[in-house]
């Protein structure tokens, strides 16, 4: 991907738009948008048209202070993702399941910090790998 690719990528996730990443390895699509942004217009276009998971990327780093644990933490990894215990946001929520619970719980770690455990939300970190 070039520089500039790069830059323009970065000023859609700035300006509120989603982006689609693609690893080359294995052609697997993520939808992405910047945490702090996000709205229940956007969870709801994530859950019905990318029909994956709705998760929150935190490194391993963030998740340790914010007491997040990785669900399989000892299990061995190459190309895979990381995911961590799912969350909610301790305030502002009803039942967890809506997309404005979901996205208020998305933009919880990035602005109030901890969020209860166990919920609907579903962090994941970067790759990790291991020999």
């Amino acid at each position: 991907m070039r520089a500039d690719e790069i830059d323009a990528a970065l000023a859609d996730l700035r300006a509120g738009r989603f982006v689609i990443l693609t690893e080359a390895e294995t052609g697997e699509s993520q939808l992405c948008m910047a945490a702090d942004v996000v709205t229940p217009e956007a969870v709801n276009f994530m859950a019905m048209h990318g029909r994956g998971l709705v998760c929150l990327a935190l490194t391993e780093e963030r998740l340790r202070k914010l007491g997040i644990p990785l669900m399989a933490p000892d299990a061995p990894s190459v190309m895979r993702r990381s995911y961590g215990a799912s969350i909610e946001a301790r305030r502002g929520v009803t039942t967890g399941i809506s997309a404005s619970d979901r996205s208020t719980t998305v933009r919880a770690p990035t602005r109030t910090g901890p969020s209860s455990m166990p919920c609907h939300s579903r962090p994941s970190s970067p790759t990790r790998t291991t020999t």
